[in-house]
């Protein structure tokens, strides 16, 4: 065995810890959901901050990430970089036509927790005064599921929006060809794959103006960003999206083109992991 590879920073102390007793570098890759945990609990931080000092090799999936990491690693010490999660080549062959849209298939994808901001795109649609008709299709499943099923019925939404809960990931190319726009309302979020698995399929996106999301997502141009939490904004951006139906289609192919010049394909990835493993190895001999 030649390098330890952990996702998640409880499992890079963990790795580090065996990699210092075996004389194994470790690489650990850091996401968003350890960001988040280590600003809100000190043990948390803790151990982000050892896995930090037991890693050979940093990996954030979205520059913010690594900006928090390259602050907090010795130069020359830790070897950090920016790796970004690739699409399935197969969502780049989904074909997609935006042509006489009578009603706009809106998805979101995202476990029911608070920090997923589901109920804003709740509240977003009843305050929506288009012309053309929404409906909503919400992936996932999680604490906040009877509470989002009671708002829905409240605000008279109960027949345009529709819980499927969690689906396998093989299934989210089919689901994604059978809807329009993608939404994300999240409160925070590292490098979201379901933002790059929507735009390699050629949908816009609209998302909250937060650190990964906006990263990704060009405001005007592939989607529309808004204000985390703003109902009237996220309407707004809907609203917007549907004044042409040109525009659909404008910013569904940038998004694909997008991410066809950035390279986010999982060769791409693994190629980029490969040089990471060379570079620690030659550090540690």
């Amino acid at each position: 065995m030649d390098v330890i590879h952990a996702n998640w920073a409880i499992c890079g102390v963990v790795a580090g810890l065996a990699g210092k007793a075996l004389g194994i570098s470790v690489v650990t890759t850091l996401r968003g959901e350890d960001m988040t945990r280590a600003a809100c609990k000190l043990l948390d931080k803790l151990l982000l901050k050892l896995c930090i000092c037991l890693s050979d090799g940093m990996v954030g999936v979205s520059q913010t990430i690594v900006d928090f990491l390259r602050q907090r690693t010795v130069p020359g010490k830790t070897h950090v970089c920016l790796i970004e999660n690739g699409v399935d080549d197969a969502l780049l062959s989904i074909q997609r036509e935006y042509n006489d849209i009578k009603i706009l298939r809106l998805i979101t994808i995202g476990s029911l927790i608070p920090r997923k901001g589901m109920d804003v795109i709740l509240k977003a649609l009843n305050a929506y005064t288009g012309q053309i008709p929404l409906t909503l299709t919400i992936v996932g499943e999680g604490v906040e599921e009877i509470a989002l099923r009671r708002l829905a019925q409240e605000n008279d939404l109960a027949e345009r929006v529709h819980f499927i809960g969690a689906v396998k990931p093989d299934h989210i190319p089919r689901l994604l060809q059978q809807h329009d726009v993608l939404i994300l309302a999240s409160y925070s979020e590292g490098r979201p794959n379901v933002i790059l698995e929507a735009m390699a399929a050629e949908m816009p996106v609209i998302g909250s103006d937060i650190p990964g999301v906006d990263e990704l997502v060009r405001d005007g141009e592939t989607g529309f960003l808004f204000k985390a939490g703003d109902t009237s904004e996220l309407a707004a951006s809907i609203d917007s999206l549907l004044q042409t139906q040109a525009s659909l289609r404008r910013m569904g192919r940038n998004a694909r083109q997008d991410i066809l010049q950035r390279g986010l394909v999982w060769q791409t990835t693994a190629d980029k992991y490969s040089t990471l493993y060379r570079t620690v190895m030659r550090a540690n001999r």
